[in-house]
């Protein structure tokens, strides 16, 4: 039996011979469906609708229905067909696409428009990945944005409930994505660095203002622009670095590293319990708890203390 002689007659159904307007002007072109421009929209479904591939119509297709809180699920998926039907049983809506043999487009062949039941508000097409890259802009702006605020906005925008296990999965997804992941990130210092040494094997000897001038826009004009890149930058105290960053790249996240703190050699850091409690300063989560482990520090070592009081919390703290 042919695929088509599965759809009922209906008002409601639409092919590429068959247009939902009465009146006898011809329809005007279908345009294609843009990946770039279109997925950003409100993406609607029509009979007709060209699409580069079957992998881009199945893109459109899960954007669509998280869009709208509709379910779906494939009875057919292959290059030469893809035929959709709702996942509420007795459910009408149905959409049929196969490849145009003449242009070489995935085209939209029948699409049952309306849905006989209402919102599905538990879509699986919701993964943690897909939040992660809807909210991605989101985390950039805000990397500490809370997990539970992360939840409330897809269920308040799209129209999904979600576990608080997922939305911790997609804020770490987000971060990991925007940050990059940080044990790569680490295996790739020591080829930096030996590429600067062969590049300039007269490196500096004396790092004041000047030299560190130098090293950051040479590395501003490897690594291209970064105002944008959410990034943060990690350092000791060397003379004269903190000047520079304020002045060709303000604005720009930087932090002192807590290790080079630790050990900083006119403040004295010394023992296992001090240090302990300034890497629970930095790593807390909250200001109350910051405040907690400072008041242990102060009880420890008053100097110490006050030192780290004078220094910005946002400096070498989370």
């Amino acid at each position: 039996m042919d695929e088509d002689s599965n759809y009922a007659p209906s008002d409601e159904l639409l092919s590429i011979d068959r247009s939902d307007n009465s009146n006898s002007e011809p329809r005007r072109r279908n345009r294609e469906f843009n990946m770039k421009i279109d997925m950003n929209r409100n993406v609607k479904l029509k009979a007709g609708q060209k699409f580069n591939s079957h992998i881009s119509f199945r893109k459109a297709l899960k954007e669509w229905s998280i869009q709208n809180a509709r379910d779906y699920k494939f009875v057919k998926i292959e290059k030469a067909k893809i035929i959709a039907i709702c996942k509420v049983k007795d459910c009408t809506w149905r959409i049929y696409a196969s490849p145009d043999q003449d242009k070489g487009k995935f085209v939209v062949k029948r699409y049952k428009l309306n849905h006989q039941y209402g919102r599905q508000y538990h879509n699986r097409k919701v993964s943690s990945r897909w939040i992660a890259l809807k909210y991605l802009e989101n985390f950039c702006d805000s990397p500490n944005w809370e997990a539970s605020s992360l939840k409330q906005a897809v269920q308040r925008e799209h129209y999904v409930f979600k576990s608080d296990a997922k939305a911790y999965r997609a804020k770490s997804i987000a971060l990991k994505i925007i940050l990059g992941d940080e044990a790569k990130q680490f295996t790739k210092l020591r080829k930096y660095a030996l590429a600067i040494l062969k590049a300039n094997p007269g490196m500096v000897e004396i790092e004041n203002k000047e030299t560190w001038r130098w090293f950051l826009e040479l590395l501003l004009d490897d690594i291209g622009s970064v105002e944008h890149m959410c990034w943060t930058f990690m350092s000791d105290q060397q003379k004269g670095l903190i000047e520079v960053f304020k002045e060709i790249m303000p604005g720009v996240d930087h932090q002192f590293c807590v290790r080079h703190l630790h050990n900083f050699k006119n403040v004295g850091y010394k023992g296992k319990t001090l240090k302990d409690l300034m890497w629970n300063s930095a790593r807390a989560n909250t200001l109350a708890e910051h405040n907690l482990h400072m008041k242990e520090i102060e009880k420890l070592e008053v100097v110490e203390f006050q030192w780290l009081k004078k220094l910005k919390t946002r400096l070498w703290c989370r």
